[in-house]
């Protein structure tokens, strides 16, 4: 069953906080009551953190694989994503482009007239050259020749039930996947208008009325009470933009800026949330504690962060400034920081079990030269997650073939798997537990192992090729979930419309400098301060 909640969609690439202020501004005094979601490409930390202190939603998007894609055709995927994860909480969607709408009432306010509702322009296709390119661009000018006269849909606000919703999102995609050629420009503008003219969906409707949207024009009469056109106050107005008059009513009136708006009162927690732990060891680590929080909160701002090393007080600072609550423990000798950090982060678990704290899934850091290009909780599965260093076998590596012969006899089926690492676990905290009560039978009467750097390694690799666990363990791939950018750039990356990974974006790259191609274009895509020159 759906829930009694409305939401309202939205993508922002690379804009700052003035240009989606007067859309937060004006929802904020709005009479609308559901969520606003705002996911994001390239916004500023700052501007998440003011966006989530209004009671919006920040999410980060996931670009599409294909490195060909725009954002603004890439945000349909996006939108599609965040609906099969989140959509069973809501009746009914709309999707809004923020840097150019302003709300002035609810939507939701009178029963939709169609389970897709589009919204028309005011002219036809053939009277907007752009457009018209876009469907030649995407299907050929003899479709865009044959729709010429059709009333043209703004991409820019669409709404609807929740089921039409998802039926439109899997319409729009459906026509960008797969494609060849570079889906740049204004694409997007020719897909919505195919769709909406040449592959009409069940339940959906052109509206021309203007009576829960309307787009902007030069005949907008701007009052006390709002923007008004054809003697009605639309709850939504797009395209403000367009018209420099609007435009600078906009820009100028105290209506539209966030400068005397306060924070609403605090969503209330969720009963059951992720968490991340994370070892630090200052003499390895040190540089790295505020990308390593930075870029985790700018992707998700609700994660409980639980920080075990040997902290000193600026770093402590540092935690708090980003809701991390640190453990202080003596510091350990760099070359059994691999292994101790599992003793360490196995005490955090039993006290995080012992807290009452309800969670759902936990990551598992042993150490925190990392950074999030994503939520990465976002493709959680069942059981327990493992995640591969790269394409290369216990055989092919003297390193953990030696480690794994410490723990098991070694044999031709376990030369033939992948290389699992100890550095990340992701899963559910009785399997977090009962795996390293597996892990540490291993060193029964055996401490001494533990002077080996990173021996836990072996251990890992012989229980997550074991097959008595009793719990389902998935091992992805590099990249998938996890990027070991630490041992060099195997995979592709492509900055061109996103950062793309070997075709996606994972939730967790790993690193052993912070200046490496890939955390400095990382940082840029996630608008983070330069790195600290005195870091490792």
């Amino acid at each position: 069953m759906n829930g009694p909640k409305n939401l309202m969609l939205g993508f922002c690439s690379r804009r700052s906080l003035d240009h989606v202020a007067p859309f937060v501004a004006s929802l904020l005094q709005s009479a609308f009551t559901g969520d606003v979601c705002l996911l994001v490409d390239g916004i500023a930390a700052v501007t998440v953190h003011r966006l989530r202190e209004l009671g919006i939603i920040v999410e980060r998007a996931a670009p599409s694989a294909q490195a060909s894609m725009a954002a603004m055709s890439s945000r349909y995927f996006s939108y599609f994503d965040f609906l099969l994860r989140h959509g069973d909480g809501y009746t009914n969607v709309m999707l809004v482009d923020p840097v150019t709408a302003v709300v002035q009432g609810d939507p939701f306010a009178a029963p939709l007239a169609a389970e897709i509702v589009y919204v028309a322009i005011g002219c036809a296709i053939g009277e907007l050259p752009d457009v018209s390119r876009a469907i030649a661009q995407g299907y050929g000018e003899a479709v865009a020749h044959n729709i010429r006269d059709c009333i043209a849909a703004s991409p820019a606000t669409t709404f609807g039930t929740l089921a039409g919703m998802r039926r439109y999102l899997a319409a729009m995609t459906h026509q960008f996947a797969g494609r060849t050629v570079p889906i740049t420009g204004l694409i997007d503008q020719g897909v919505h208008n195919y769709v909406v003219h040449m592959r009409p969906l069940a339940g959906a409707w052109l509206d021309d009325t203007g009576d829960v949207v309307q787009v902007a024009n030069d005949t907008v009469a701007i009052t006390d009470h709002g923007l008004q056109m054809n003697g009605r106050f639309a709850p939504v107005v797009t395209g403000w933009d367009t018209s420099t008059r609007v435009l600078v009513h906009v820009r100028t009136s105290p209506r539209y800026r966030l400068d005397h708006i306060s924070p609403p009162p605090a969503r209330p927690a969720a009963s059951r949330r992720d968490a991340v732990a994370a070892f630090y060891h200052r003499q390895r680590d040190h540089g790295w504690l505020e990308l390593f929080l930075g870029s985790l909160r700018c992707v998700n701002d609700t994660a409980d962060i639980y920080c075990v090393g040997d902290f000193d007080q600026a770093e402590l600072a540092a935690m708090a400034r980003f809701r991390a609550l640190g453990f202080v423990l003596p510091a350990c000798d760099p070359a059994a920081a691999d292994n101790v950090a599992h003793l360490y982060l196995n005490q955090a678990l039993e006290g995080i079990a012992t807290s009452g704290v309800q969670l759902d899934q936990l990551l598992l850091l042993d150490g925190m030269r990392a950074a999030f290009p994503r939520d990465p909780f976002l493709n959680k599965t069942v059981g327990l997650s493992l995640f591969c260093e790269g394409p290369v076998r216990i055989r092919e590596s003297e390193f953990n073939r030696h480690r794994l012969s410490l723990f098991t006899d070694v044999n031709e089926t376990s030369l033939r798997q992948p290389v699992v690492s100890s550095m990340a676990l992701r899963g559910p905290l009785p399997l977090l537990r009962e795996f390293y009560r597996r892990m540490f039978l291993e060193l029964v009467d055996r401490a001494e192992l533990l002077k080996i750097p990173k021996v836990v390694q072996g251990i890992v690799n012989k229980l997550c090729h074991a097959d008595d666990l009793g719990f389902p363990m998935i091992v992805h791939p590099n990249g998938a979930e996890v990027l070991f950018d630490l041992l060099g750039p195997a995979l592709g990356v492509s900055d061109r419309h996103g950062l793309r990974i070997g075709g996606t974006v994972p939730g967790v790259v790993l690193g052993s400098h912070q200046d490496s191609p890939l955390l400095l274009r990382l940082r840029v895509d996630l608008n983070l301060p330069e790195p600290d020159p005195n870091a490792g």
